[in-house]
């Protein structure tokens, strides 16, 4: 069980950005398609 969380706490960060980022490009694609 251990070992489970904290592979889940090392791939947070990893999954915030990743979310953040594919978030920024969805965004930019509204903006160019208005």
């Amino acid at each position: 069980m251990s070992e489970n969380t904290a592979n889940r706490n090392a791939l947070d960060p990893l999954s915030r950005g990743l979310f953040s980022v594919s978030f920024t490009f969805f965004v930019n694609e509204l903006n160019f398609d208005v």
